[in-house]
């Protein structure tokens, strides 16, 4: 079973006079190997009620990674429908450079 830390949380005032919390974990999925997700909940400031839950479980084995994606995704205001197509492009992106450490290094 999973569980999700806290890294973050943004506040956004929309031209609807709406108010939202954009609150964005990390996904700590036990198993082998081991690795982490990222997880955004959006929900109206004053009705937390009405939250919208989205996760990309399996990002990467790396926390400090996902950690960083994470400030990244807060900096930009992600919203929950946009986080599948972000993190599949930050996947593309960042594997060639762990390929290159592992070659580097040797493995």
């Amino acid at each position: 079973m999973s569980t999700a830390n806290l890294v973050t949380q943004c506040y956004v005032c929309l031209r609807e006079a709406r108010a939202l919390t954009l609150s964005y974990y990390l996904e700590d999925i036990p198993g082998k190997p081991h690795r982490y997700g990222v997880k955004i909940v959006q929900s109206e400031l004053y009705a937390p009620e009405t939250a919208e839950v989205t996760a990309a479980a399996s990002v990467c084995e790396d926390a400090d990674a996902v950690r960083e994606l994470i400030t990244s995704l807060a900096r930009t205001f992600t919203f929950p429908e946009s986080l599948e197509e972000i993190v599949q492009d930050w996947q593309q992106e960042n594997a060639p450079q762990k390929s290159k450490r592992r070659k580097a290094s040797g493995q």
